[in-house]
């Protein structure tokens, strides 16, 4: 054992200059990208190889690790069923293979789905890949971190990236990357692992090399923002394509007939109801954490500043209330939060104003999936008159509209 570590430590110190940043996303299912802690422009970028959460179901498995917990070194793959699995998974990425990108998983996420297909006509490959392990929670399964190099179409420099995989197994034994039937007890396991010394010592080393490159290349950085925003809009329209065909789809059902109503029954009197006012979003009354579960022992993941509106998902009745923040769902403390029934009264005047970097899109809604209304050139400036997960609401040629905010100051 000693030895397999020490070869471990040997490979990684031997690629070190080359290990790459992080594309990894905290997800409770760790079949998808988990992205390092990077901020601003940074993380917008890694986002472009990343995965988003899934929500899971329960299923019954034996845990692998006694009851003492004891830690088990992250060693350098030796299993070529996993290598064989993880290089077909990167090489449909690249190409965007859409059938071989499903037969990799057991469930995808559409956006992710999508997300992949796109920026395969910006990818020429995936090179340099090493796969390394630790147990997964049950026998015959495997949790794999797994890191790259993505070379771009007609780009000098390779973007590097660190995947994480949850590797799971059929019935017939042929191997699969799991995102789906995840217990609490498995994803704090994964959680636990994806704690450890060696697994952060990992993240770190390729923080430093994301940092350095982007130091060294800020042309590949202007490059994977623009990329970026192409993919994004492309998603958008996929989406809203996928979601026109489902609409089209359950139009076609045949309704049934409407009951003929007899001349008594017409002339009751049907007592009027007024619908409840439906709350869809909650604004900050302080700046406050926001964190990856409903207690303040929980990891932050962020915060919002006083007067930041954030679309509702759930309250919760242990003082908790579930948002979206960054995309993803995430937990606010209730006492810290009002509600937002009508929400053009939220903000009656602007909050100030907020200066374009360079010329950025205006959307009419606070994603890139939105249309977009305009263009604010570079120095130009607007009032605004809130935030909402990571983009601000300005008033755009008379319209309400929706600037990245990392595009402003």
């Amino acid at each position: 054992m000693k030895d397999k570590i020490r070869y471990a430590l040997d490979i990684v110190v031997k690629h070190s200059k080359y290990i790459f940043p992080v594309l990894l996303v905290a997800l409770s299912a760790l079949t998808v990208v988990i992205a390092l802690n990077a901020s601003g422009e940074k993380q917008k970028r890694m986002e472009l190889f990343e995965s988003s959460e899934s929500q899971l179901s329960t299923e019954s498995v034996v845990p692998v690790l006694s009851s003492e917990n004891k830690e088990v070194p992250l060693i350098l793959n030796d299993d070529v069923e996993i290598e064989a699995l993880i290089v077909s998974f990167f090489n449909a990425r690249a190409t965007g293979d859409e059938q071989g990108l499903k037969d990799s998983y057991d469930v995808i996420d559409d956006k992710d789905f999508l997300r992949w297909v796109a920026t395969s006509k910006y990818t020429d490959c995936f090179s340099d890949i090493e796969i390394y392990t630790k147990p997964g929670f049950a026998e015959k399964e495997t949790i794999a971190y797994v890191y790259f190099h993505a070379n771009f179409t007609g780009k000098e420099a390779a973007y590097p990236g660190l995947q994480v995989f949850y590797v799971a197994q059929y019935e017939d034994g042929k191997l699969y990357l799991k995102n789906s039937g995840f217990t609490d007890e498995m994803n704090d396991y994964i959680k636990r692992v994806s704690e450890e010394a060696d697994v952060v010592e990992l993240k770190n080393r390729t923080k430093v090399e994301y940092d350095e490159l982007m130091s060294a290349q800020p042309d590949l950085l202007a490059y994977l923002n623009e990329v970026d925003q192409l993919v994004g809009e492309e998603i958008g329209i996929r989406l809203g394509q996928i979601r026109a065909e489902e609409e089209a789809a359950s139009q076609q059902v045949s309704e049934p007939e409407e009951e003929t109503v007899s001349q008594e029954n017409s002339q009751e009197e049907i007592p009027s109801q007024e619908a409840e006012p439906v709350v869809e979003y909650v604004i900050a009354l302080d700046n406050v954490n926001v964190r990856n579960s409903d207690s303040t022992n929980a990891e932050i993941v962020g915060n919002v500043t006083k007067g930041t509106k954030l679309k509702l998902v759930e309250k919760l009745v242990n003082g908790w209330t579930k948002v979206i923040y960054n995309n993803k769902e995430c937990y606010i403390s209730s006492k810290y939060l009002e509600d937002v029934i009508d929400i053009p009264q939220v903000v009656e005047e602007p909050i100030g104003k907020v200066t374009a970097k360079g010329s950025v899109n205006v959307r009419s809604g606070p994603d890139t999936s939105y249309e977009k209304i305009g263009v604010l050139a570079g120095g130009e400036s607007v009032e605004y008159y809130g935030k909402e997960n990571g983009w601000v609401r300005v008033k755009f040629g008379g319209k309400t509209g929706y600037i990245k905010e990392d595009f402003v100051q």
